[in-house]
């Protein structure tokens, strides 16, 4: 399990969700609807990004920067868990991150 995992440094495993704004005071300075929510499990440290979109080129922007991709890691250095989002996966190939889809309980919520 990811949560049981011994992580060593910051980005070694992150977590991601997408947020929908379905309220008219949800919305970003530049009139963002949508929002991209990542989390570093061995720092605790989340980022959330207010995005045009959902597709793949603004979730490559968002993993990027918050995980230092290339300036301080490579893709291949980190593993991403998130929800069974298409444009998440097509981001890590993209960026040759290693993604691992979580598993449904809807009894929980998520916490990324």
């Amino acid at each position: 399990m990811a949560f049981d995992r011994n992580l060593t440094h910051s980005g070694e495993l992150l977590t991601s969700d997408h947020v929908d704004s379905k309220s008219k005071k949800m919305i970003g300075m530049s009139g963002e609807k949508e929002a991209f929510v990542i989390k570093d499990l061995w720092s605790g440290l989340r980022y959330l990004y207010p995005v045009a979109t959902k597709n793949s080129d603004d979730m490559s922007v968002c993993i990027k920067h918050f995980a230092g991709i290339p300036s301080i890691r490579k893709g291949c250095d980190i593993n991403i868990y998130s929800e069974q989002s298409g444009e998440i996966r097509k981001a890590c190939r993209v960026l040759g991150v290693l993604h691992d889809k979580s598993a449904w309980d809807s009894t929980k919520q998520c916490d990324a």
